[in-house]
This record gives C-alpha cells, structure tokens and sequence, in this order.
C-alpha cells in the first residue's frame, strides 16, 4: 500500500498508489512514502531520506505507481509504472511535490523539480 488518490471520472471510479522505495534504505520509505517523518510533510520527509542517506554511496531509488480503474460496466482495470532513478545530496529547488526536489531520473537526466518547472 503506498498512498492512495480516489477519482471519480465520467462514472468511473479511479485509484492509485504511489510509493518511493530506496535501496540503501532496504525499500524505505515504500508503504510511508506521504508520512515517512510525520503527517504528509514533504519538507520533513525529504530531510529524514537525506539524512539517512548521509554518508551512503547508493543512492538508487525508484518510484512505483499502481492505478486501479472501475469502469461503469463493473469491469476492473489495473496498470502500473516504474521511474528509476537516484537520491540527490541535497535539495534542488522549491516546486514540486513530495520528493520531486531530491529524486533524480536516470532516464531524463533531471530531477523530477527541474522537470515542472
């Protein structure tokens, strides 16, 4: 379980779950990706990673969405995705949400800030 968003679009009810998992960090914050340091705090989640970062050479992480999607029909549909990317050192701008200021794309070559800004 990682944290949810419920849609309801044209009759159909959506949802997803989104999930940051680091390796030196055995997968963490994974299922408290949203509350990893309290209550959905995006500034204390990203100094709690970079702080148990410090001193770690391996910085690969990647994030990984599940979405689930009912149609009117009753049928259920369900995808999901995978970015692979890495942790930066520190802190890369200020828009964003969640992890986009630390989280860097492989495939991009950016962090996920730099991508919206």
């Amino acid at each position: 379980m990682f944290y949810p968003v419920a849609i309801i679009i044209l009759g159909m009810k959506t949802k997803s779950f989104v999930g940051l998992s680091i390796d030196a960090l055995d997968g963490r914050p994974g299922v408290h990706t949203a509350r990893y340091a309290g209550d959905y705090d995006d500034e204390a989640n990203m100094a709690k990673v970079l702080e148990e970062l410090f001193m770690h050479d391996n910085r690969d992480a990647h994030f990984e969405t599940v979405a689930g999607l009912r149609k009117p029909t009753g049928e259920f549909v369900v995808s999901s995705g995978r970015v692979e990317g890495s942790i930066a050192e520190e802190k890369m701008g200020n828009g964003g949400r969640g992890y986009d200021p630390i989280f860097f794309s492989n495939e991009l070559g950016k962090n996920f800030w730099q991508i919206y800004s």
